[in-house]
């Protein structure tokens, strides 16, 4: 602390005039008698809030450096302190003080001329307990009586310091769009502090983090003299500019001090943000038909950070996708043209520019959304540090995928979104791929007799890209060359109805729907690729698209039909060798492909009523024998011969049925349904 000299100034009887006071330290020589206070011990004590039992002296003076001889010597001399307190400006304040225990001394005591002291002692007060801490000046006056009799006073002034027993320290490292940001407030502490609650309140543009208040508390329990150290996390705008003082928030630390008595003390705490430069950037035109293998790319800057920046350039990182590329640099006349890196000067907070990119794209570029990383460099003025810095940003993965860092003069600042919502300089390209990956097919059977009328086709449509479609409708050409099919309502129409689809055509499904239409006369059998328009909205990118397809639609006859047409012998007698020779022939449309036919080893039923013969016929085979027979033409037959035994002890005269079946493929993949040939043995 600073020692307060103290001003005296000699009081006639008939006036009194208290000397001015000239700031916290007060600087004057003695009053014109050359009385003034020597010393006084209360500036040299260290005295805090609530502190009780504050003693002190004050010791008086009589100078000989003086024009008066009634000074010598002064008599009966008493001391005494105002109960008015002043601060450092000399305007009157509320007291701190609670209790005068002494504020008077009266000690009649004689002080002699040519520089005698007096010292009066047993001065005592205490501290309010809600006192403010600051600087403090009460005012002395000594009262005596002059070496001729004449009663006389002096007025001065004494300075004592009220000081907090902790107070807060500022907080630094703030950055604009902090999130979840781990702090340490650190509590500078005095003296000792019992049960110790901290209540601290951000200024605006900052908040807690799991806290809807603008204040938070801690507590430390127990006595202690040592520094406290309290963990907080904190969110600072985006919005808030570095500047030297800070943004001042209040902070409020109850606590019982050394004499039981329970203090609230209040003080500012400055929060300090750091100089964030940053660019935005967004695309002018933002999408593009897949295929497209180059094109220029006109980006709108902004400067979103807290701070102007000069002589900037951008360009687009290398990591931002693998499908495009900036052109390469070239000469226009004598000037070199440069797509890497493109200058944009100097852009104030909150200003707009912008900047072109021709750039090459690869031809399987997927669709989607693809962000396009970009990069700045310039220098900007810092407030705080009052320098200028250099700046350049770059990008780094994380657990959230690429993020920016900026690096100021050689230090990073890393904006991880786990704990920053400063994005960094990036624009999103749609890439649209306007051929939807759907197929549509479906299998008929044509009635080769006739006219198929507002035929019931079920269509199958399948979805096997990555994106869902909503309200899609599907329209058929009919009555073209390229189309079996006719509208059932309007055979003139080119198009079939609308075939909509209810819901959702989403992503890896294969949805079933009915399209009514009538079969064209004179039409054959066959697969058609029949063209599709398909309408609808892409979720993704919610915009409405229109796309041909061709329908694979298998229209197909009655197919291969086997029958057994001719079989010999007729009949056979019990105990007989016999050979049987089957002809199978195709009556059916189509060829019958891959044909096998399968024999059973034995019959021991007769008409469906067991025999009670095990064998009553059989073949050499003890398992059902299967007869490959290969592809039969529609009008070809098969000629089979296999050896066969009737039992000795089959019943004559009876019938047993021999059951053969039969299976094939047909000409469009369809296997139709297993036949089954009965051979009667009599």
């Amino acid at each position: 602390m600073s020692t307060l000299a103290l001003a005296v100034l000699l009081i006639a009887t008939a006036f009194v005039m208290v000397p001015p006071l000239a700031g916290a330290t007060i600087q004057t020589g003695p009053d014109e008698r050359g009385i003034y206070i020597y010393y006084e011990s209360l500036d040299n004590q260290a005295i805090y809030v609530g502190d009780k039992n504050i003693n002190f002296y004050i010791r008086m003076v009589n100078s000989d450096d003086d024009q008066y001889t009634d000074d010598d010597p002064i008599r009966n001399c008493n001391l005494s302190i105002d109960q008015a307190v002043r601060d450092a400006d000399g305007t009157t304040v509320e007291s701190p003080i609670a209790l005068w225990e002494t504020r008077e001394v009266n000690a009649n005591a004689t002080l002699y001329d040519g520089g005698y002291t007096y010292t009066f002692s047993g001065f005592q007060f205490d501290v309010k307990a809600d006192a403010k801490p600051m600087y403090y000046n009460l005012t002395v006056r000594m009262s005596y009586y002059t070496s001729d009799g004449q009663r006389a006073s002096f007025y001065g002034y004494i300075h004592f310091d009220i000081s907090p027993r902790a107070s807060l320290e500022d907080i630094y490292n703030l950055y604009p769009g902090d999130k979840k940001k781990g702090i340490t407030v650190n509590v500078d502490v005095y003296s000792t502090l019992k049960d110790a609650r901290l209540y601290l309140t951000a200024p605006s543009g900052f908040s807690w983090f799991g806290s809807s208040s603008q204040t938070i508390s801690a507590f430390r329990s127990g006595s202690s003299y040592y520094d406290w150290y309290v963990p907080f996390t904190i969110s600072v705008d985006d919005g808030l500019r570095p500047n030297v003082d800070g943004y001042i928030g209040t902070y409020r630390l109850e606590y019982e001090n050394t004499y039981g008595l329970n203090i609230a003390e209040k003080g500012e705490v400055a929060f300090h943000v750091n100089a964030l430069p940053m660019l935005s950037a967004t695309m002018e035109i933002d999408e593009f038909v897949q295929g497209t293998t180059a094109t220029t790319l006109i980006i709108n800057i902004k400067n979103t950070g807290n701070v102007d920046l000069y002589e900037s350039e951008v360009w687009i990182n290398s990591v931002s996708t693998a499908f495009i590329f900036t052109a390469s640099d070239h000469y226009e006349g004598s000037s070199t043209v440069s797509y890497s890196r493109v200058d944009i000067g100097d852009l104030r907070i909150s200003e707009s520019t912008t900047a072109e990119f021709s750039v090459v794209v690869d031809t399987f570029i997927p669709e989607g959304k693809h962000k396009i990383l970009m990069d700045f460099s310039g220098y900007f003025y810092d407030p705080v540090y009052e320098i200028y810095r250099n700046v350049y940003t770059w990008w780094t993965s994380g657990t959230q995928g690429y993020y920016p860092v900026v690096n100021i003069d050689s230090s990073n600042v890393y904006l991880n979104p786990d704990y920053s919502t400063v994005e960094g300089m990036y624009g999103n390209l749609q890439v649209i791929d306007e051929s939807a990956e759907v197929r549509v097919h479906s299998s008929t059977v044509l009635d080769l007799g006739g006219q198929l009328y507002d035929n019931w086709l079920y269509l199958y449509v399948e979805n096997y890209g990555n994106i869902d479609y909503d309200n899609v409708v599907l329209k058929m050409e009919t009555n073209t060359d390229e189309s079996p099919f006719l509208n059932p309502i309007d055979s003139d129409s080119p198009h079939s109805e609308d075939i909509m689809i209810s819901g959702s055509l989403w992503a890896d499904r294969t949805v079933s729907q009915v399209a009514h239409l009538s079969i064209k006369p004179g039409t054959e059998p066959g697969v058609y690729l029949v063209p599709v328009t398909m309408t609808g909205i892409n979720s993704d990118t919610g915009r409405v698209f229109s796309t041909d397809l061709e329908a694979r639609i298998t229209l197909r006859g009655l197919g291969p039909r086997l029958k057994i047409t001719d079989v010999s012998p007729s009949e056979v007698k019990p105990g007989d060798d016999f050979t049987l020779k089957l002809t199978v022939t195709n009556v059916g449309d189509d060829t019958a492909w891959g044909t096998v036919l399968s024999v059973p080893p034995k019959v021991t039923e007769k008409e469906g009523v067991s025999s009670g013969v095990e064998d009553a016929v059989s073949t050499p085979e003890p398992e059902s024998l299967p007869i490959y027979l290969g592809a039969i033409a529609p009008g070809e037959e098969r000629v089979i011969e296999i050896p066969m035994k009737c039992s000795a002890s089959t019943e004559g005269g009876q019938v047993y049925p021999f059951y053969f079946t039969i299976n094939c493929t047909d000409s469009y993949g369809f296997h139709p349904e297993d036949d089954t040939l009965n051979y009667a043995v009599a």
